[in-house]
């Protein structure tokens, strides 16, 4: 459970709808139950439960998300939390729809009323306990104590069939029926036993070709990887202070050995060992995966037939665990059947024994992938598959093989992606990349061209559309720096449709990728080149006008990729204006006008000239057809209650720098009536009352 996947429907409960997706808002139609005021606390909970459930919470209109927020908060504060008055699943969802509503003071006690509570988990379903672990988690309670409740649960006799499958891709859910240790620091692995080759010849052992290793001071990360086969060190990848390309912290990275001659059924020792050192071990990076090839045929990842244990000769390798935990080195020994770990959920759960974990990985890949499911999915508006809301807890309980197998199901069915948005495309990415890297980008690349046309959001903060710009810098990195040849294949494989548009989400990630190169000036180069071609016209063209204005946004930021995602975003919207200009000429279809007067409408609200964005919106309107027309109607609201936001804010912040200018003259007037000088105290006085009359 991760904050980032939260995002997907917070924002829109809680930003009253500053930061919303124009095309959701224009579609928003659905509504809680007649009568959901005067429900009791059960009934609003489950009616709330449902939406989300749905992922249609963020189709509510505007006034019904804040009159919803405002009575599950009414509920929430007048329900006794340190007696089971209500379900934890009620409560649980009260408190998901309140909890940006809630001042530090509520926060607080609410944490600490939960976590005294000694709850008695027999006969109680899964469901009740879970939702207790989700409210400690968004109550930012590490995972230790909620995985504690988790055991009390599996002690108090709850057995894995009660766990609902769509619950199963959460890593702590499927671990939690053996003694776990938690690591979320430094450590190492070694892997011994021997390999055997079915086949004579020429073998050739891999590591993951994506280089993990970092340099910035956020999140450093030393990352090493070594095998020895025979005795004999075949390969050794560990990092570098530069990367071949000298971009700061990417450091060189070996991922294949030189061929190793093995003769079939002949066992030769094989050892190998992963250290990882971090400051605290990172969500969606480390995985150790090792495969192997012979006389140049496919790689592999080496199969548990192939190994067998260094005394007794039965399947798999010796592992040894060794990190540190309050302070104290501790060791875990275990047979691994390979080397096959997605360590990208943090902390690591690591199980004494791991069998059971493994059989309910298996029920959650039976059910998420089974063809009734799925095609549930496509028969739904709204809903996205569970393996995109929680990518690292997914993706750490899949072995290569399936993941590689989910990428290619999402290829063959594209529709899956289509309720994607693109944090999750970028987190998907990153976390199921894991063994699986081509067959990962893939699916970015086929998201980012079904949402080719991505819309910017309306907002007021310091950046200009800062989520998306910000993910998609962040997807420039995972490729320039952790897998460089990503960046090329999609400039040369996704960017730009079979129609000849170009596809936004991917033109936004590699201009970053060129700025943080600094090469900012090739990428512009590219696109004046292709804007140059005269056959480019209509709405075909507008695509690449919209991705040129970028390039000019972003032109002044730091070029160093290694900062940190959340660098690039822009803070200079309107540079790149005349481009938007052109592209609105360009656009022919209602479709594409309405959009490229949209992208103007959004940097004018930013930059503050509210009222010119009114007057952009209003003329455009009138030339479309209805459907068009309403699209830019929403946005005109929406505008017209962002200015309203804005004047009720500058007005309290006015007040309150009267009433400290008030606060300040009261102090020197006593100050100076305390001192005996009393024209000192009249002058202040005069002076409050002036301005006491001017703040009325």
């Amino acid at each position: 459970m991760r904050s980032r996947v939260l995002a997907l429907s917070h924002c829109v409960m809680m930003s009253l709808c500053v930061s919303l997706s124009l095309s959701a808002i224009a579609d928003a139609q659905l509504k809680l139950p007649v009568g959901w005021q005067e429900s009791s606390p059960i009934d609003f909970a489950l009616a709330i439960r449902s939406l989300r459930e749905q992922d249609a919470i963020n189709l509510l209109s505007v006034d019904e998300n804040e009159a919803a927020v405002q009575r599950g908060k009414s509920l929430f504060l007048a329900t006794d939390l340190s007696g089971a008055t209500i379900s934890y699943q009620t409560l649980e969802m009260l408190h998901w729809l309140t909890r940006f509503r809630l001042s530090p003071e509520e926060v607080a006690r609410t944490r600490s009323t939960i976590l005294a509570r000694n709850d008695d988990w027999t006969g109680q379903p899964f469901e009740e306990v879970w939702a207790k672990c989700w409210m400690l988690y968004r109550l930012k309670v590490d995972a230790p104590p909620r995985i504690a409740e988790l055991r009390r649960w599996v002690s108090a006799g709850g057995k894995p069939d009660q766990i609902p499958p769509m619950e199963l891709q959460h890593d702590m859910v499927r671990q939690c029926f053996e003694e776990l240790h938690l690591i979320n620091g430094p450590f190492s692995v070694e892997w011994n036993g021997f390999v055997t080759a079915s086949q004579s010849g020429a073998h050739v052992f891999s590591i993951s070709p994506i280089n993990v290793n970092s340099s910035n001071p956020d999140q450093p990360i030393k990352f090493a990887m070594t095998i020895s086969v025979g005795g004999q060190k075949k390969l050794d990848s560990s990092p570098t202070e530069e990367s071949s390309s000298g971009v700061a912290g990417g450091g060189a990275w070996t991922s294949s050995s030189s061929p190793v001659q093995l003769v079939a059924g002949r066992p030769v020792a094989f050892r190998v060992t992963a250290t990882a050192n971090v400051a605290e071990v990172p969500d969606s990076i480390l995985h150790a995966i090792v495969s192997w090839s012979r006389d140049g045929g496919p790689q592999v990842v080496l199969p548990s037939s192939s190994l067998t244990l260094p005394t007794t000769g039965e399947p798999g390798l010796a592992a040894t665990y060794s990190w540190q935990a309050d302070g104290q080195p501790r060791v875990l020994k275990r047979v691994d059947a390979n080397i096959d770990f997605a360590w990208v959920h943090s902390p690591i759960k690591l199980a004494v024994n791991t069998a059971t974990a493994s059989k309910l990985s298996d029920v959650m890949w039976a059910t998420l992938t089974s063809p009734a499911y799925l095609q549930s999915l496509l028969d739904s508006q709204f809903k996205m598959h569970p393996f995109f809301k929680e990518p690292d807890d997914t993706s750490c309980g899949l072995s290569t093989e399936r993941r590689k197998a989910f990428h290619e199901l999402l290829l063959q069915t594209p529709q899956l992606l289509d309720t994607v948005s693109v944090k999750l495309a970028v987190d998907f990415y990153q976390a199921h990349r894991a063994g699986a890297p081509e067959t990962a980008l893939d699916v970015f690349g086929v998201w980012a061209q079904r949402h080719a046309d991505l819309m910017c959001k309306f907002g007021d903060g310091s950046e200009f559309d800062a989520d998306t710009r910000s993910q998609l810098a962040g997807m420039a990195m995972l490729t320039t720096l952790q897998l460089p040849h990503h960046a090329a294949r999609l400039q040369n494989e996704y960017l730009q449709l079979p129609d000849g548009r170009c596809s936004l989400p991917v033109a936004y990630a590699l201009a970053s990728s060129y700025l943080g190169r600094q090469k900012l000036e090739e990428w512009t180069a590219f696109l004046d080149t292709r804007l140059s071609d005269s056959s480019l016209v209509g709405d075909t063209r507008v695509n690449w006008l919209i991705a040129r204005a970028y390039a000019e946004e972003i032109r002044y930021m730091p070029q160093n990729l290694d900062l940190s995602w959340n660098t690039y975003r822009s803070t200079r919207a309107l540079d790149g204006q005349v481009y938007l200009e052109q592209a609105l000429k360009a656009a022919k279809s209602p479709a594409t006008i309405s959009r490229a007067t949209l992208e103007i409408a959004a940097r004018l609200v930013w930059g503050g000239q509210t009222q010119a964005a009114q007057d952009l919106l209003t003329k455009t309107s009138k030339s479309l057809p209805v459907e068009e027309q309403a699209k830019l109607s929403v946005a005109i609201a929406q505008v017209i209650r962002l200015t309203n936001l804005r004047s009720e804010s500058a007005l309290n912040q006015s007040l309150e720098a009267q009433k400290a200018y008030l606060s300040v003259l009261k102090q020197r007037r006593d100050l100076a009536a305390a001192k005996g000088d009393t024209a000192t105290a009249q002058r202040y006085e005069e002076l409050i009352s002036k301005a006491s009359q001017s703040s009325r």
